[in-house]
C-alpha cells in the first residue's frame, strides 16, 4: 500500500487489478485507502472468487471500473485489459 501510494503516476492512471481476499488486508480496503489519500490515481478492478451479485455490486458501488470473477479465461481477461488500457 505504501509502495502504491508513493507511485508517480503524473500525466497516467495506471490499471490496477486488486484481489478482493488479499491475507492482511482486503482489496476494498487498500482501494479505500488509495482513494482517501489520492483519488482517482488508479483505475481498480476488482478480482475474486465471490461472484455473487451482490459483490460484484459492492465492488462496482465502491468504484472499481470492473470486477473479474475467478476462475476466467485467460484469453477473456487479457482482452478486457486491452479495452481498459486503451489499445
Amino acid at each position: 500500500l505504501d509502495q502504491l501510494r508513493a507511485m508517480d503516476t503524473r500525466g497516467t492512471t495506471p490499471l490496477l487489478l486488486l484481489d478482493v481476499d488479499l491475507p492482511a488486508l482486503d482489496g476494498y480496503s487498500i482501494f479505500e485507502a488509495l482513494q482517501t489519500a489520492h483519488p482517482g490515481k488508479f483505475r481498480v478492478v476488482f478480482t475474486t472468487v465471490h461472484g455473487s451479485e451482490a459483490e460484484q455490486l459492492r465492488g462496482l458501488e465502491a468504484g472499481a471500473i470492473d470486477y473479474l470473477v475467478k476462475p476466467m479465461s485467460l484469453r477473456v481477461a487479457l482482452e478486457k485489459i486491452r479495452r481498459w488500457v486503451g489499445r
